[in-house]
């Protein structure tokens, strides 16, 4: 199955988004530093049902980056606005890490969003250095994954999509790492006790960026909520496609409600 390639522009700035199958809307937010691309076999069993809407959100990937510092509260209203060009009225959104963060502020102020799927998922305020970070997502992270499922052809691919995001947007690097600094640095617990729509929070066991007691502040802010624990770290989703879809399509369909 393959992914078509489309443009947005709001605001001046230009986002790259990729679409397959047909259906349901979903949408599908990726994690820092990524692109969609990096997630499209993980993504690719819900074409058989779903039409996937899957962004490089601004400041990553082919999309382009704001000229002011975001916060998640800001890509959600860009992004509800995305949602609202599409004509969709009722729709799933999938978040993987800071993806996450913008999906659940997005479901705080659109109610078309009927089911949400937040996976290791930023929220609770993390007051962790730059350095700090950068060592947590990019050195350890990696080790880890490497140690553990042993594909270091998945995650070469993956070095080198995040290493090609990296450099393109790399003129204005510092709005992006401000961005992220001050999207995760933030509280929003107003905005997660406004969340409607059903919600399964998904952790990695050995998430390496966030912890248990980051999903148990979800579970207890957001009303209609599940938790489930993975085996597995940070992006065990996308080293894991399998397990990935086989829970979130169980619970998708009520089962696990």
């Amino acid at each position: 199955m393959r992914f078509e390639s489309h443009y947005y522009t709001d605001s001046g700035i230009k986002m790259h988004y990729i679409t397959a199958g047909k259906g349901k809307p979903l949408l599908f937010l990726h994690g820092v530093l990524a692109d969609a691309m990096i997630y499209s076999n993980m993504l690719k069993p819900f074409a058989k049902k779903y039409k996937i809407i899957a962004v490089d959100l601004p400041c990553f990937g082919k999309s382009g980056t704001p000229k002011e510092v975001w916060d998640f509260r800001d890509y959600a209203a860009f992004l509800n606005r995305f949602i609202a060009s599409l004509g969709i009225k009722k729709l799933v959104v999938m978040g993987h890490s800071f993806g996450g963060g913008i999906a659940f502020c997005m479901a705080a102020k659109n109610r078309n969003i009927e089911k949400l799927v937040l996976i290791d998922s930023a929220g609770v305020p993390v007051k962790y250095s730059k350095l700090k970070f950068a060592f947590l997502f990019s050195v350890k992270q990696a080790t880890m994954a490497l140690i553990k499922t042993g594909r270091a052809d998945l995650l070469a691919k993956i070095g080198f999509r995040l290493g090609k995001s990296t450099l393109r947007h790399l003129p204005k690097l510092n709005i992006v790492l401000s961005t992220v600094r001050k999207s995760v640095q933030d509280n929003y617990k107003n905005e997660l006790r406004s969340i409607k729509a059903k919600t399964l929070i998904l952790l990695g066991k050995t998430d390496e960026m966030f912890r248990e007691d980051s999903v148990k502040f979800l579970k207890k802010n957001i009303k209609n909520s599940t938790i489930i624990l993975v085996k597995g770290g940070h992006s065990w989703c996308i080293f894991q496609p399998k397990k990935f879809e086989e829970i979130v399509s169980k619970w998708l369909n009520a089962q696990l409600i």
